[in-house]
């Protein structure tokens, strides 16, 4: 799976190794999909968690310093990211055996089951890798041991007492330079940590914000943009003073613990020859929401909404009523982007005048449905339909991809439902992310599976079966007939060379 610049390196010197990288994200991607319906309301354990901490590890390091990694160094740093969370959503069992592996029982009698695994879980990953690595099959015992050692630094947020060998040797010559890619994992998930839900921090001493839901929507929307910038790293952030100190303390500990990795590293008399392209985090803060003198709108989008949308968009908090401006002027870019696509190309842009949800849609998902959303975490807040030509359609999928990459919106899902026979629905649905966490949803479909979707006699089946009992008699009954709805359509070419992400 392609999610940053060191996975390109890894296909670029070495298919094999990036097959089995391949493979092994398809298993984890199941795994943390299980845990994301454990617990909803977690938003960085997750596939996109691991997108964030490769990212990171491509903006701390520069082009020449990824470039130079070897085929076996690259497969490690992205197989560490990609397995560091997988340790979240074990059972009590388990994870009271793993407590007792790590010799953390003290630490962890106080602390309650969630809070354990919150802690912890990067470490249990390493224990899971142990224990159960084998269904992985990697490369070599080596490599194994490369990523549970990297999970274990990371785990005790690369300080002591994990010690790091400064290298491996593996049978092909490539050396594994285990410390310095450790370092720049570790800075690299705590900077994902802090883009996401910042779940250990403590909410006791802030009574503004005594519930945990709301600290957590409050803080994640804190953090506006991180970036590198004259080889500083620098984090800003904004909000009420509340969620900035929040946040202002847990970037002191990052900075703290970025120190204390480079240090480690400094025994070197050349600071350049290590991996790090930074020398040092600052954060910077930005207006809060609340001193914004105006929130600017884009005029058509908000000449559609009724009364009712007027009312509820001044229900948003400040802080969402940005957000939901910001994402309108990110959307004008998109869709001029994707207008001018589907005119040179055989495509068509179907309920463009609906592509962003109202706020009486947006209050309603945030607000007033029992599993209650958090903003940053909708997909969907801008959405779009695509009719291609069955002839073209993986083709021209790929060209939006690509476009959209050089646009700065990566591709973190992708469904091909054309291959799922057991499910009533072809089409092919992406979800794409900026580096300010923007999201947009777009459904890929041809001009027959566009109309079945969309068609009366599909939308009854489906109201008959939601509320039936799955497996039952008459569920089986209706959905085979929407199946016989998809089954006698026009399939694109080359369809099953689409993969899932």
């Amino acid at each position: 799976m392609i999610v940053n610049k060191c996975s390109e390196i890894l296909l670029a010197k070495s298919k094999k190794l990036y097959g089995n990288y391949r493979d092994n994200c398809t298993v984890v991607q199941r795994m943390l999909e299980k845990y994301k319906k454990l617990y909803p309301n977690i938003s960085d354990y997750s596939i996109m968690h691991f997108i964030d901490i490769a990212e990171f590890c491509d903006m701390i390091m520069d082009k020449q310093k990824l470039e130079n990694l070897n085929e076996d160094e690259c497969y490690c740093l992205l197989s560490a990211a990609l397995f560091a969370h997988i340790g979240f959503g074990l059972n009590q069992e388990i994870m009271n055996r793993y407590v007792d592996k790590l010799g953390i029982q003290k630490q962890a009698e106080e602390l309650t089951f969630f809070q354990v695994m919150s802690k912890y879980h990067v470490l249990f990953s390493a224990c899971l890798l142990e224990e159960y690595g084998d269904i992985f099959e990697f490369p070599s015992d080596l490599h194994k041991y490369a990523i549970i050692r990297m999970l274990h630094f990371i785990g005790e947020n690369g300080t002591a007492p994990v010690q790091l060998e400064e290298a491996l040797v593996l049978n092909n010559q490539n050396v594994i330079r285990l410390k310095e890619l450790a370092a720049v994992l570790a800075v690299g998930n705590q900077l994902a940590e802090l883009k996401n839900a910042n779940i250990d921090l403590s909410y006791d001493k802030f009574d503004k914000y005594n519930s945990e839901e709301i600290v957590g929507f409050v803080e994640r929307n804190v953090v506006r943009s991180i970036k590198v910038k004259d080889g500083k790293l620098v984090i800003e952030a904004g909000g009420s003073d509340s969620a900035y100190t929040l946040i202002e303390r847990k970037v002191n500990l990052i900075i703290d613990n970025f120190g204390k990795i480079v240090s480690s590293l400094s025994d070197r008399s050349d600071y350049s020859l290590n991996l790090f392209s930074i020398v040092s985090i600052e954060l910077h803060r930005l207006p809060s929401a609340e001193t914004a003198e105006k929130i600017y709108l884009n005029k058509e989008i908000e000449e559609s909404w009724t009364d009712k949308d007027r009312e509820l968009f001044q229900k948003l908090s400040p802080e969402e009523r940005v957000f939901y401006a910001d994402y309108l002027s990110t959307e004008f870019e998109t869709t001029k982007f994707l207008i001018e696509f589907a005119k040179t190309n055989k495509a068509v842009l179907e309920g463009l005048e609906y592509r962003v949800k109202s706020p009486k849609s947006l209050y309603n998902k945030l607000y007033q449905r029992v599993e209650k959303s958090f903003f940053d975490s909708l997909a969907d807040v801008v959405r779009y339909t695509i009719i291609l030509d069955p002839e073209d359609y993986v083709e021209q999928i790929r060209s939006v991809i690509t476009a959209l990459s050089e646009k700065n919106w990566k591709i973190y899902a992708l469904k091909n439902y054309w291959t799922n026979d057991g499910f009533p629905y072809n089409g092919v649905n992406t979800k794409f992310k900026n580096p300010r966490n923007y999201r947009i949803e777009i459904q890929f479909h041809t001009k027959e599976s566009f109309d079945v979707k969309m068609s009366k006699e599909d939308h009854d089946l489906y109201e008959q079966r939601r509320v039936l009992e799955p497996g039952c008699d008459e569920y089986n009954r209706i959905l085979q007939l929407q199946l016989n709805l998809y089954s006698n359509m026009e399939y694109p070419k080359n369809i099953a060379l689409l993969d899932n992400i």
